[in-house]
């Protein structure tokens, strides 16, 4: 198999300027960001968010490495977390994506598609479900509920933190 061209070189290299770069935006824009408390880590009890509230209690995001939010159940859990939690861990699973895009798969031989999971945990709720079976659309009954939720976690993020969100995306 052939070395990489000088042009592959380089393009490698500015791939991973410009993900320093983000991953910096990031970093400097959460900086502010407290601790949750180690009883505001999820929303409810229940058998999964006790182990995700036991995981991250007491811990920095910076302080979970790459491979253990890979390799545990911690990098499905945003969905769960309050909404105090999730603005003080985003930046954990933004910049854990950047570092290993690929290294999910790699491990599992299946996708399980992390950004995808942060794009939907970014996104507003849709309030037109369509059926399936008679495609009609129609308004699900939870939905001001989640639209009250994402406001509250996307509405407490300031400019800076969505400018860096951006910069993820």
């Amino acid at each position: 198999m052939p070395g990489k061209t000088n042009s592959e070189r380089l393009w490698n290299m500015n791939i991973r300027d410009d993900i320093s770069k983000v991953k910096l935006k990031i970093e400097r824009a959460f900086s502010s960001v407290r601790y949750p408390g180690d009883n505001n880590i999820t929303t409810h009890q229940c058998y999964e968010c006790d182990r995700i509230s036991k995981y991250f209690r007491g811990k920095d995001w910076k302080d979970v490495s790459v491979i253990d939010f890979y390799t545990g159940y911690i990098k499905t859990c945003l969905a769960l977390l309050s909404d105090d939690a999730f603005r003080f861990y985003l930046p954990l699973f933004l910049t854990a994506s950047l570092d290993v895009p690929d290294y999910n798969e790699s491990l599992s031989g299946r996708s399980t598609d992390t950004r995808a999971s942060i794009i939907s945990s970014l996104e507003p709720p849709n309030p037109i479900e369509r059926n399936s079976a008679s495609k009609e659309k129609h308004l699900p009954a939870q939905w001001e509920e989640q639209a009250h939720r994402w406001q509250a976690r996307i509405g407490g993020l300031n400019a800076e933190q969505k400018e860096a969100i951006k910069c993820f995306l």
